[in-house]
């Protein structure tokens, strides 16, 4: 063989093996970019799972925010509602307003011009104008006073009738829904009568042109400023506003309870009217003299006289301070009696222990009764419910209206 056969068959030999160590290496750096494929791959599809899952995760973020986007829309939708009728309403009230300071005005002028009148009679008759004045102004502010009520009484007498203050008073007298009108009548006026007492509102000056009178200025008490440690007690109206809301809570549908307004007294007075239709009676509850129909709760307590002698000796207890009341009764010998309006107005010594009994059916009897034992003289009436308010002109007018509430 040739020599330079032989070289060639070298030299090719040669360059298979060194092609064959360089394919060996290249194969080894394939092989290597292949597995770092395959774990760069791996990575990827852990990055996508994880990418999904939070793409998930968001994509429920944004349903329920979604959902509270609508709630939050629903929620401003139906605040914009109340808004629309609080503002109907505002317009409403503040049409009222208007309308009731032009009926102020007007009867604030057609006062001015009496006044004024009353001024001018004056150099004739100067030492009745006094009376006369006071007269007129307890005239005119009792009707103020009713139109005024007729407006908001109802709204004042459903809150009392609803307050948890009433719910209170309920349970601490003792008074169930179920028990005869009369009963629950006498529960709350002894309620009243030993932790309550009559108190009268401050008054204040009124300058008329003839000379400054006092007149009393009256301000209407719910029942927990009533029974609150500050007041301890009210005036007539406040008492029996009290007296009406626990009435009232726990009426039967054949009992009505109103508030009884009685206008042309000095300085006018408010009691409760109770109609048992059941039984077509008439109550008229009196809660500043402890009355009921004819009939007053007393605080009777025994004296031992000098003499030994063993004297008895009655005291309304509505002009009595709450906290000596409960002293009294607790301490000294005493009780709780009652008297007829004939004994308690002529200080006879007929006295009862027993709850007397009060069932009257005729609103005449009951309504004189009435004015005999608080001296009224009335010439006009209001008698307002939450849901019902009127003013009747004379006894007459009261009585048929009873009358039909009974019939």
């Amino acid at each position: 063989m040739k020599l330079w056969v032989v070289v060639l068959l070298v030299v090719l030999i040669v360059s298979l093996i060194g092609m064959s160590f360089f394919m060996y290496q290249r194969i080894e750096s394939l092989e290597r970019q292949v597995d770092t494929l395959r774990k760069t791959t791996s990575e990827a599809r852990d990055l996508t799972r994880l990418l999904e899952g939070k793409v998930n995760s968001l994509e429920s973020e944004v349903r329920d925010y979604t959902g509270k986007i609508r709630e939050v829309l629903d929620s401003v939708s139906s605040v914009q509602s109340r808004v629309d009728k609080l503002e109907s309403y505002n317009e409403t009230l503040v049409s009222s307003i208007r309308e009731l300071y032009t009926l102020y005005s007007d009867l604030l002028e057609k006062y001015r011009q009496l006044e004024k009148k009353l001024g001018e009679i004056s150099v004739i008759h100067p030492p009745d104008l006094g009376g006369a004045i006071a007269e007129t102004h307890n005239w005119y502010y009792w009707y103020e006073r009713f139109l005024e009520l007729r407006d908001f009484i109802t709204s004042i007498l459903e809150e009392a009738t609803h307050m948890p203050t009433t719910r209170s008073i309920i349970s601490e007298a003792n008074i169930t829904s179920e028990e005869p009108i009369v009963l629950k009548i006498w529960k709350i006026i002894n309620y009243t009568s030993i932790n309550l007492m009559y108190r009268r509102d401050s008054y204040v000056r009124v300058p008329l042109l003839s000379g400054e009178i006092h007149v009393w200025h009256d301000s209407l008490q719910l029942p927990n400023e009533t029974i609150s440690e500050f007041s301890l007690g009210g005036d007539c109206e406040d008492l029996s506003l009290l007296v009406y809301a626990v009435l009232q809570a726990i009426a039967k549908p054949s009992e009505e309870v109103y508030l009884l307004i009685a206008y042309g007294t000095p300085e006018g007075h408010v009691a409760v009217l109770v109609l048992d239709k059941s039984r077509g009676e008439v109550y008229i509850v009196d809660p500043s003299y402890s009355y009921v129909n004819g009939w007053v709760e007393m605080i009777e307590i025994e004296v031992v006289l000098k003499t030994g002698e063993l004297d008895k000796k009655r005291m309304q207890p509505m002009m009595i301070n709450p906290r000596l009341k409960k002293l009294i009764l607790e301490v000294f010998m005493s009780r709780i009696a009652y008297t007829d309006i004939y004994t308690y107005i002529t200080t006879g010594n007929k006295v009862v222990e027993y709850t007397p009994r009060v069932h009257i059916k005729d609103p005449y009897e009951t309504l004189s009764m009435w004015k005999k034992i608080v001296e009224l003289s009335p010439y006009k009436y209001g008698v307002a419910s939450k849901d019902f308010i009127a003013l009747f002109m004379s006894d007459g007018e009261l009585i048929s209206w009873i009358y039909t509430r009974l019939s």
